[in-house]
């Protein structure tokens, strides 16, 4: 499972500054049926928070490296907590409680190793992983790299 999203670096902005999203949700509820929580609701109606998908991945990472963790039930954690509880994906307290939620240790969840984030975040092309260290945030910016070289082949 890779990591990646639309919010990154310059583009990880108030939700407010994203006066289409409503309008998208509305229309992924009625081609999919999914239901967006009065959290989510609220978020995007205060239009505070930022949406940075490097925070998001990030903490993925940090919590599928927990021994005993499921990715899926990872990142399905982290998408109830966003898009029906409306809490931040770039708050380290969230990731420390949907730990704790997937059984996993929670305090473990304190500092993540940036050799093995950048690995995962590739298809960013300016990393910004954030590092969780108690209850503070650091951010550490990886050097540019040079976009992968793509093969073709059949099958």
């Amino acid at each position: 499972m890779l990591s990646g999203g639309l919010f990154t670096g310059s583009r990880a902005l108030p939700v407010s500054a994203y006066p289409h999203i409503p309008g998208a949700n509305e229309r992924i509820a009625q081609l999919t049926g999914v239901t967006f929580g009065d959290g989510y609701r609220a978020a995007l109606a205060d239009g505070t928070v930022v949406m940075d998908a490097a925070d998001a991945a990030t903490g993925l990472v940090a919590l599928r490296s927990r021994p005993g963790a499921n990715a899926l039930d990872a990142a399905a954690a982290m998408q109830r907590a966003w898009y029906v509880d409306g809490r931040s994906l770039s708050d380290a307290s969230v990731h420390r409680d949907i730990a704790a939620e997937l059984g996993l240790d929670a305090d473990a969840l304190t500092v993540v190793d940036l050799d093995a984030l950048v690995g995962h975040h590739q298809p960013f092309e300016r990393q910004q992983l954030a590092v969780l260290v108690g209850s503070q945030r650091h951010r550490h910016v990886a050097p540019r790299r040079p976009p992968a070289s793509r093969t073709s082949g059949s099958g």
